[in-house]
């Protein structure tokens, strides 16, 4: 962690240095050129308190970003036992609910039973029906359903009973399957 500080701050000073026409000038003059400068300024104070402020800032946003992660974790891992819950609270309502359900079944067959049988609450309209002691009335001689009367003969025109009688409609046409 310490070296990729060191290289951070002096890959800032060779970034600043590059358009700086003094340290130019003063890497020419000295007797070791531009590595003697930077030798010389590795062994200041200077750099000694920006490596170390990088550090510290390195190190803190490390810390900072760990605690974010953690804490995300901790966020998921309630969030799944909180799902869990809710999962074995639906499956406990869900069992107990089958457990009514086949509990009340046999009430509620038992009165369908009854039901069926014709048994049943009198008060409600339930009960045994009495059959009908004639039935129904058969219908007179001649008489059309649903009570309907026979057309009178005298409202037609003479002509039309005999035209009507003789002309009968064609055969409906029966589908052809598959040859469409």
């Amino acid at each position: 962690m310490l070296d990729y500080c060191k290289d951070q701050v002096l890959a800032a000073r060779a970034a600043s240095l590059k358009s700086d026409a003094v340290a130019r000038l003063a890497a020419t003059v000295v007797e070791g050129g531009a590595d003697a400068v930077q030798a010389a300024w590795e062994a200041s104070d200077a750099f000694r308190e920006a490596w170390q402020a990088k550090a510290r800032d390195v190190l803190a946003r490390t810390a900072f970003k760990r605690q974010k992660l953690v804490a995300r974790l901790k966020e998921a891992a309630h969030r799944e036992e909180a799902e869990a819950a809710a999962v074995s609270a639906e499956a406990r309502a869900a069992a107990t609910a089958s457990k009514k359900w086949e509990a009340d079944r046999e009430a509620r067959v038992g009165t369908w039973r009854d039901f069926a049988r014709g048994g049943g609450d009198k008060d409600m309209g339930g009960g045994r029906k009495k059959k009908r002691a004639g039935g129904a009335a058969a219908p007179a001689a001649g008489a059309l359903p649903f009570g309907l009367s026979a057309p009178v003969a005298s409202a037609r025109p003479a002509g039309v009973a005999a035209v009507s009688a003789a002309v009968k409609p064609p055969p409906p046409k029966r589908a052809r399957s598959g040859d469409d």
